[in-house]
């Protein structure tokens, strides 16, 4: 297949300058990520979101992630982090990227409709009381909001993080929902909120008196 480019026919100082530029955008999409990560609405949400992720593990629960594409990557980094460990040592957390199967992710969407993959996960896995963290960069995921609702049905704890379409993932969620104007900033900030969950837990059986678990968790996030 035949790609065409308009750098293809560019000379090398144009390509040089395109590279450039595209290098400048970057550095300058991360330096306002950072920034935008203080939002004060945000901060609150991700507090919000640890702290009830806290709590549900406490009790026994489960988190399932739910995620295409680079997102669906970035739910297998979140549920290692707390299968693993994120900074401290400590027992092993249950998560469940939904995504992870590739024999159940095609089996259920060739049986089912791609739109059912995560909601079967959530129907098979998911118990009141668990966490499903759902990650869309554009919000309008079919399956992801599918796995909502029914998480939402299932009395599951709900965190959505999105792209700036993403009020109609955000009206399913219980709480913390991320806004961004691009797919790749959305995606950025994803990578940086969803580990910082399992940053929060990992150390949530040694933090020191004087701290609480939420400010330990925006800790790790803002410090990105």
């Amino acid at each position: 297949m035949d790609v065409f480019h308009p750098l293809h026919e560019a000379s090398e100082g144009d390509v040089r300058a395109a590279v450039h530029r595209r290098l400048g955008e970057g550095a300058d999409a991360w330096a306002a990520l950072a920034v935008a990560l203080r939002e004060p609405t945000l901060e609150g949400e991700v507090q919000a979101a640890g702290t009830a992720l806290v709590q549900a593990l406490v009790a026994g629960g489960t988190l399932l992630v739910a995620g295409n594409g680079g997102s669906a990557a970035i739910a297998s980094h979140v549920a290692a982090e707390f299968i693993g460990k994120c900074i401290h040592d400590r027992e092993p957390l249950p998560a469940v990227n939904l995504a992870e199967s590739l024999s159940s992710v095609t089996a259920v969407g060739n049986d089912y409709g791609f739109d059912q993959i995560f909601r079967r996960g959530v129907a098979a896995l998911g118990r009141r009381g668990d966490v499903l963290l759902a990650m869309s960069t554009s919000g309008t995921s079919p399956n992801v909001l599918q796995a909502l609702l029914l998480a939402r049905e299932r009395g599951l704890l709900t965190v959505a993080l999105t792209g700036a379409k993403g009020r109609a993932c955000a009206a399913r969620r219980t709480t913390c929902s991320s806004y961004r104007p691009r797919t790749p900033r959305a995606s950025r900030r994803c990578t940086c909120c969803g580990p910082t969950l399992g940053a929060k837990r990992s150390t949530c059986s040694r933090i020191p008196s004087r701290h609480t678990e939420s400010q330990v968790c925006a800790a790790r996030l803002w410090d990105v």
